[in-house]
């Protein structure tokens, strides 16, 4: 039902008919649908020990019978509130690696349109792999010269032209 559902947070009876309460925290926890699902064990055990274990299984909390409605709603509030935080934070990672991926996508249409007019060679001299890797006042073994230059109508020219054919034509 968890998985159908997604709740908000679990209300979990420590003392079950069928699956304990253990193994039930585990196989919620351990699924990705219902892993960020908080649970609060409901017990009428005090023993250390028990809680100690449901806390290992993945419980979050605890409330011990006879349950004080104040008490409940304050626990259930304060869980909601984390959770909500929680939700915000996946929401806003989830955005930011679409838009990383969309901005690593950008710079490689750059990086493949820029290698139109750098051939590899320049890079090579320069012991770099990428455009991106050049850095301003990068030393170099060999003697170049580097020509910017406004050429009527060369951008629709050197498109069709390969990077060393580029430079042929401006040497």
């Amino acid at each position: 039902i968890a998985r159908e559902v997604l709740p908000d947070i679990i209300l979990l009876d420590v003392e079950m008919p069928g699956m304990g309460s253990e193994e039930t925290a585990a196989a919620l926890v351990g699924h990705e649908q219902t892993k960020s699902i908080p649970l609060v064990m409901v017990t009428s055990r005090s023993d250390e020990k028990d809680r100690i274990r449901a806390l290992r299984a993945g419980a979050a909390d605890f409330l011990t019978r006879p349950v004080r409605p104040e008490e409940l709603a304050a626990r259930v509030l304060s869980i909601a509130r984390l959770k909500a935080y929680g939700d915000d934070i996946a929401r806003q990672r989830a955005e930011l690696l679409a838009e990383v991926a969309g901005k690593s996508e950008q710079l490689k249409a750059a990086l493949d349109s820029f290698a139109r007019f750098v051939p590899s060679e320049f890079l090579r001299c320069l012991s770099k792999k990428s455009i991106v890797d050049v850095e301003l006042g990068d030393q170099a073994l060999t003697d170049m010269a580097i020509l910017f230059s406004d050429i009527r109508s060369f951008t629709s020219l050197s498109e069709k032209m390969s990077p060393r054919e580029n430079f042929s034509f401006l040497n």
